[in-house]
């Protein structure tokens, strides 16, 4: 179960005044903190698909495999570095 997000909270207002507006919004990655304390990392979008913006499709991929990964390689690049 996620706890909610952390990050920069004035994103999600944009996201949401960018969609009423145009449309679309901007994918953009958000963190979540799981009730154990550990995180996921999503990347979601969304669209309307009619001309009132009353009804819209969303995506949302779990990327934490490759949010990990990124991390690893960071600190595998400073240790090469050293």
């Amino acid at each position: 179960m996620v706890r909610g997000p952390t990050g920069v909270p004035f994103r999600d207002e944009y996201a949401i005044a960018e969609l009423k507006t145009t449309g679309i919004y901007t994918p953009y990655e958000k963190e979540f903190i799981r009730k154990d304390g550990s995180s996921i990392h999503i990347f979601f979008g969304a669209a309307t698909i009619d001309e009132a913006r009353n009804e819209g499709v969303v995506f949302v991929l779990d990327i934490t495999e490759r949010k990990n990964v990124e991390e690893m390689l960071k600190l595998k690049l400073k240790e090469l570095a050293l």
